[in-house]
């Protein structure tokens, strides 16, 4: 399986067939496309654990694995 990001959220989009809000739909056999507002959403979720993380935690210094392991938690559900 192959996936395909487009960060791009204003036309012209960066990859052709894939609209900002495409989320996992098959753009040809075999790959996938994720649109820009999709990938907002579940970076502004990430964000906001983060913070809620940071607020209960004594140093509140967190690094990428710790946004990457709340992504996959919140992808997974």
């Amino acid at each position: 399986m192959k996936i395909v990001a487009d960060v791009n959220a204003i036309p012209p989009y960066g990859v052709e067939g894939i609209d900002p809000n495409m989320d996992g739909k098959e753009i040809i056999p075999g790959v996938y496309g994720i649109g820009a507002l999709v990938i907002g959403v579940l970076k502004n979720n990430i964000e906001a654990e983060l913070i809620k993380k940071a607020l209960s935690e004594p140093k509140g210094i967190f690094d990428f694995r710790a946004a990457y392991e709340i992504g996959k938690s919140i992808f997974l559900k």
